[in-house]
């Protein structure tokens, strides 16, 4: 009796381990009273960009804050990020196979990244309408599978260590996930998985040091650590948005809403 060949693995289709580890999708459910407060403050700055439908989110939610500091900051976490990723983007990175190797093999590319201060390219997305116009975006992170033509997105976002960190994600991370993957260009990827990638600020008080017995103080700064929360959805399934499952299905839905009272329209194509 001959011997049974072992079946190859499907190029069509992603390895069941990135499966197993990309999983845990959990949404956080607005509540009522932050719905109100959307409806409240519609349209105070509206625009046709990704981060201006995000930013009336956050501004609504959080109307006291500090506008100008917390862009500040988001930029300054976004720029701790690159400087430690710069000497990997070339296509072929590790900075991020070293945190998520579970599920970034080689057959993940790097396709782009917005983190640098460079101009990068932004993408159209005709799906979501303001003002009868499509928006706009720009992706923190987005990798391609060269085998399955798979994308995942990823969103960096940092905050401040006492600040509390839902599981499923704020709304305006959720919201700009869900925008970027309706990017006209990701449209021949049969399936698009979404993270983000939250970091912790920290403060790292003054430093003395000394060299040769002369003193050398080193001036206080923030670092930025994981935060341990990684939300995360398997969006496009087989080419289509994946009703089925509970969560991604609730989190569709959350985020249509909030965009439809932002005053947008979401397109059935």
């Amino acid at each position: 009796m001959g011997r049974r060949k072992k079946s190859k693995p499907n190029s069509n289709y992603l390895p069941n381990s990135f499966h197993q580890n990309f999983s845990g999708y959990v949404t956080n459910t607005i509540p009522e009273r932050d719905i109100q407060k959307l409806k409240n403050n519609k349209q105070p700055r509206g625009g046709n960009t990704v981060t201006d439908f995000t930013s009336w989110i956050y501004d609504s939610i959080i109307p006291e804050r500090n506008y100008s500091q917390n862009i500040k900051d988001g930029k300054e976490g976004e720029k701790r990020v690159y400087e430690e990723i710069v000497d990997n983007i070339d296509k072929s990175d590790d900075y991020f196979r070293r945190h998520y190797k579970g599920f970034l093999d080689n057959d993940w590319i790097l396709e782009y990244e917005d983190l640098s201060d460079e101009k990068k390219k932004t993408y159209k997305i005709s799906r979501l309408k303001f003002n009868n116009n499509p928006i706009f975006g720009k992706p923190d992170i987005v990798y391609r599978n060269r085998k399955t033509n798979d994308r995942i997105i990823i969103e960096v976002k940092s905050t401040n260590y006492y600040t509390n960190i839902p599981f499923g994600g704020w709304y305006n991370l959720q919201c700009q996930l869900w925008s970027y993957s309706h990017i006209d260009e990701f449209k021949d990827s049969n399936n698009i998985f979404l993270m983000g990638d939250i970091r912790i600020k920290r403060f790292n008080k003054r430093r003395v040091l000394y060299f040769y017995e002369k003193k050398i103080e080193y001036p206080p700064e923030y670092l930025y650590s994981h935060s341990g929360i990684y939300p995360r959805w398997r969006f496009i399934k087989e080419g289509k948005v994946n009703t089925n499952h509970e969560n991604v299905n609730k989190f569709h839905e959350q985020c249509k809403m909030i965009f439809q009272i932002y005053g947008g329209e979401y397109v059935d194509l």
